[in-house]
């Protein structure tokens, strides 16, 4: 317990430089993935359950949306679609440095009133396993969730990215 509490009083030192500006080097060490990206070879949605497409959700869609969403906040990355069975890049450690991904899990649970979503975004290069990451729960009706889904989706775009290029030393 005083681990936990030394870091809650620690962190803020971290994060915050002394002039109460953003602490570049401390997401450097963070994100320190996002240094050596070059490209993205994956930027998709994924489902679990079987819940979201009964509420009118698409994943094919919804992964265009999260690509079209990556193309406008992340325009001078380009996102190159690797083969999932690409033997050069599972062998090359240096290569898989250099492509990023961007995943965004929706779990969707009932189909009617009250219907429960569960969300997370993943940011990474795939040598790294840490990246930024976001999540969210929450719970609507099948009006307004898949609505929900598209402005998370859309915030958690414009969020990594700010924080891509900043870390970058770009922004």
């Amino acid at each position: 317990m005083k681990r936990l509490i030394l870091l809650l009083v620690l962190l803020p030192s971290f994060v915050q430089a002394e002039d109460g500006e953003f602490n570049i080097e401390f997401f450097q060490v963070i994100y320190s993935g996002f240094l050596s990206i070059e490209s993205f070879g994956e930027i998709r949605v994924i489902f679990e359950g079987e819940d979201a497409e009964k509420i009118g959700l698409d994943e094919d869609e919804l992964s265009d949306f999260l690509r079209l969403k990556f193309k406008n906040n992340f325009a001078e990355i380009p996102y190159k679609e690797e083969p999932d069975e690409s033997f050069e890049i599972l062998q090359d450690e240096e290569l898989q440095s250099k492509i990023g991904s961007f995943v965004v899990t929706v779990w969707i649970v009932g189909t009617d009133q009250p219907i429960a979503y569960h969300m997370t975004a993943r940011v990474d290069s795939w040598e790294f396993e840490r990246g930024w990451e976001n999540a969210v729960l929450g719970y609507g009706n099948k009006a307004t969730v898949p609505e929900t889904v598209k402005t998370t989706i859309t915030e958690w775009v414009e969020e990594a990215a700010i924080m891509f290029f900043k870390v970058r030393g770009e922004l």
